[in-house]
């Protein structure tokens, strides 16, 4: 049991050295820090570290730095270190000092590998390359012939490594850039290959299968030397062999180019049967006159895709073409712009499709689309979108060139068949989307639109229906609908918000402003309306009668006016006043009684006077209450209390009754034909008492002050009568009394 435990932890440990041997050196071996300084124009020299002959420079040395400057028309000669798995790690490292080596770097034996450093500020240039190994970095500028980075049976991998230089290559004649094993191209690095008119521009894993990784900032643009000038067979831009597979991420960006051709082999753009990835916000854009775009699977999990084709598809996939999480596009080409052999998914994309001669989607299995906009314009009589399987659509704008209704396999979406638009259900506009010009798009009833927040909704053509239209983000109208113009204002559009057309003279945003009596304070107006937005005066609500300022205004008066404020009282009198303050119209009360309270024989009662015309009231005042009176014929009774006539002195009717109230209805012979003013403030036709009055509506009434009467309280008139009868009956009957007892005597 020991001795198999033991050969398990020996295995596992001779398969890490086998893995750490292939890894390559640049991770694991620790960087030369020893320099030495090549002129490679120099005189012939060798030594240990490097020869210099008329032919050739060799460098010898893996452990240190070669610090080349100079100029030289001769190659740089290197060879491999060993065979073994250690030796497969080192490499020659080189930093570029301005250093022009015409002849480039050549591998007598391989494999070889080098690193080489292009410092920040150099301008350096060589000829063709050719390694196994390849590395750059730095922040400078290399220009180069053609690439090659070959495979090799070996332990030391191949592959291609650039960061951050500025890395520009000229395809020499009848070369292609070859590079094998893994690839990556990271940081700012900005590497443009130029074909020479006859070879591809790139080739990868045409001996291996490969894989290359764009990322970060890094950019790689393989570009023909004049793609329109036809080449006597195919020369395309980047072919990918052995299923070699494309990655591009974070923001970097890929361009290539396939030429034009005198034969019916056009170039194409990126030609690859591995799969092809472009994601976050990485750019792929490829112009080919065959293909511009082949792969296996073609998956565009955001970023950007451009993809135009000049005589034959813009992309291509021999598996599935997936098109997700906002991924952006353009796709055009004279045979379908876009054709899968195994379905089509786009969701919560923007694809814009074109073909001339051909539908503008199309897979042989099914196309599914959700929560993306699609433009797709095929040939005329052509389907936009076609699948030899099922097509259906979900919360998404589709603007198609055919009459596809994806057959009930459409819900909550826009669909516009050529020029004629219909919105299904209730959609979310799900990204930025335009209405063309002349083309209409219908509201059915009980459908709306929403436009949410972050997104653009264009109309250059119009709405027609019942449109209910609900705007979170912005809508850009061409073809206003709604609102009403004013004579200051333009019409308001009922989707957008903005104005348009003309203005409407005619209708005004009329106010009421009612009469205003004028005084001699202020002037005052009739009742007229006015325009709150032109500021125009109208005699009537339909202004259709101007009025000038001078028709509107009543000017001041000369005399002082009473204001609004009512009539003012006190004690002594009621008024009115004007808007200035002074005092118009005062009079005195013209008071009468009002029994508040009636009194009981055995509870008093209570009574106040009150001005009959302003309201002002004077204290209560109160009412005795009722006293017993005898039986009518009770001849023992107080003869000022009979119910007989002819016993009560003090009443009016009885001719030997008081002689001062007998005839005189006003009781007092001087003030008789005074009848005393009205009390009326403004009243012209009152006379106004100004001396004491009586007041002839009664029998019983005493003389009130400043022209008004008083009336006795209830019950007031019988007892004073009585009272005076008694006093008289007394003044007779003492003296003749007093003159019978004292004649005794």
């Amino acid at each position: 049991m020991k001795i198999k435990k033991h050969l398990k932890r020996l295995s596992g440990l001779m398969s890490l050295c086998i893995i750490l041997g292939l890894m390559p050196m640049t991770a694991f071996a620790d960087a030369p820090t020893q320099v030495v300084s090549v002129d490679v124009g120099g005189a012939n020299y060798d030594d240990a570290n490097y020869r210099i002959t008329d032919a050739h420079i060799w460098l010898k040395r893996t452990d240190v730095i070669y610090e080349l400057s100079g100029s030289t028309d001769k190659p740089i000669k290197l060879w491999t270190p060993g065979s073994s798995a250690d030796d497969a790690q080192e490499r020659c490292h080189m930093r570029l000092n301005n250093v022009t080596v015409n002849g480039g770097i050549e591998t007598v034996t391989v494999p070889v590998g080098i690193v080489i450093d292009v410092p920040t500020g150099t301008t350096n240039t060589f000829g063709r390359i050719t390694v196994n190994n390849l590395s750059i970095s730095g922040g400078g500028t290399l220009n180069t012939g053609s690439v090659h980075v070959d495979f090799h049976e070996s332990p030391m991998p191949c592959g291609v490594n650039i960061v951050d230089t500025t890395l520009i290559i000229q395809n020499a004649a009848g070369l292609s850039c070859n590079w094998e094993g893994d690839i990556v191209l990271g940081g700012n690095a900005d590497v443009t290959i130029t074909g020479n008119g006859t070879h591809s521009v790139l080739n990868v894993g045409q001996s291996n299968a490969a894989s290359m990784v764009l990322q970060d900032n890094a950019s790689l643009k393989c570009l023909q030397d004049n793609i329109d000038t036809p080449a006597s067979y195919r020369v395309s831009g980047l072919c990918m062999f052995k299923n070699s597979s494309l990655l591009l991420k974070d923001g970097s960006y890929l361009e290539t180019e396939g030429k034009n051709s005198s034969t019916g082999d056009k170039g194409y753009g990126l030609n690859s049967n591995g799969n092809v990835t472009v994601q976050d916000n990485a750019t792929l854009k490829t112009t080919g006159y065959d293909y511009a775009l082949i792969a296996g699977n073609m998956v565009m999990n955001g970023g950007t895709v451009i993809a135009d084709s000049k005589e034959s598809l813009g992309i291509y996939a021999s598996g599935t073409i997936s098109i997700s999480n906002g991924a952006n596009v353009t796709a055009s080409g004279n045979s379908p712009a876009i054709q899968s052999g195994n379905g089509i998914t786009i969701s919560g994309s923007t694809v814009n499709a074109e073909s001339t001669i051909a539908s503008a989607i199309y897979s042989l299995a099914d196309v599914t689309i959700t929560d993306s906009i699609v433009e797709a314009k095929g040939a005329d009589a052509l389907m936009g979108i076609r699948s030899d399987g099922t097509a259906s659509v979900s919360g998404s704008w589709i603007h198609t060139s055919g009459n596809e209704n994806f057959e009930n396999h459409i819900e909550n979406s826009v669909l516009i068949n050529k020029m004629a638009g219909t919105v299904i259900g209730d959609p979310t506009l799900p990204g930025n989307a335009t209405i063309p010009a002349d083309t209409t798009l219908t509201f059915p009833d009980d459908t709306s639109l929403t436009v949410p927040a972050g997104v653009t909704l264009t109309i250059r053509g119009s709405i027609d229906g019942n449109f209910d239209i609900t705007n979170n983000g912005t809508v850009i109208c061409n073809g206003h609908v709604g609102g009403t113009a004013t004579c200051v204002n333009k019409a308001v559009c009922k989707i957008c918000g903005g104005e348009y057309g003309d203005l409407d003279p005619s209708n005004h945003d009329l106010a009421k402003i009612d009469a205003k009596i004028a005084t001699h304070l202020v002037a005052g107006n009739i009742e007229h309306y006015t325009c709150n937005g032109c500021g125009k005066h109208f005699s009537n609500a339909a202004g259709s009668h101007e009025l000038s300022q001078a028709e509107i205004i009543i000017p001041k008066t000369l005399a002082h006016t009473v204001d609004n404020t009512g009539l003012h009282a006190d004690e002594s009198g009621h008024w009115n006043t004007c808007a200035c303050g002074i005092v118009l119209n005062k009079f005195d009360h013209t008071f009468k009684w009002i029994v508040d309270k009636e009194a009981t024989e055995n509870e008093k009662g209570e009574k106040h006077e009150e001005c009959t015309v302003c309201g002002y009231k004077k204290a209560a005042v109160e009412i005795p209450a009722s006293e017993t009176s005898p039986e009518p014929d009770n001849p023992g009774g107080n003869p000022g209390d009979s119910n007989d006539p002819s016993d009560n002195p003090g009443n009016s009717d009885n001719p030997d009754g008081n002689p001062g109230n007998s005839d005189n209805p006003g009781g007092n012979p001087d003030n008789s034909g005074n009848q005393g003013g009205s009390g009326k403030p403004g009243n012209t036709s009152g006379q106004g008492g100004t001396n004491g009055t009586w007041n002839t509506s009664g029998t019983n009434n005493v003389q009130t002050q400043s022209g008004t009467s008083h009336t006795p309280q209830t019950g007031d008139g019988g007892k004073l009568v009585s009272w005076i009868a008694l006093l008289l009956v007394s003044g007779t009957v003492l003296p003749y009394s007093y003159k019978r007892k004292h004649k005794r005597y």
